[in-house]
């Protein structure tokens, strides 16, 4: 079984009605001083439903960039 967990802040139209500062302190905490944006999330599902993943096995596979909250 795998996990895609999306824990981090990602980039949507939704996030964006977030007040500026709030949205600004989910970039901040992130290991990479920024946000996720749905691309990051296909990429990692697009992996998940290839061949190449076929050796992954009861992992949770994290696309946050890093994210301190939720860890």
């Amino acid at each position: 079984m795998l996990w895609l967990s999306t824990v981090g802040f990602i980039e949507t139209e939704m996030t964006a009605q977030v007040p500026f500062f709030n949205r600004n302190i989910g970039r901040l905490t992130s290991a990479l001083l920024q946000s996720g944006y749905p691309a990051d999330i296909a990429e990692a599902a697009l992996f998940l439903s290839s061949n190449a993943s076929v050796g992954l096995n009861g992992v949770t596979i994290r696309v946050c960039g890093g994210h301190i909250v939720g860890a």
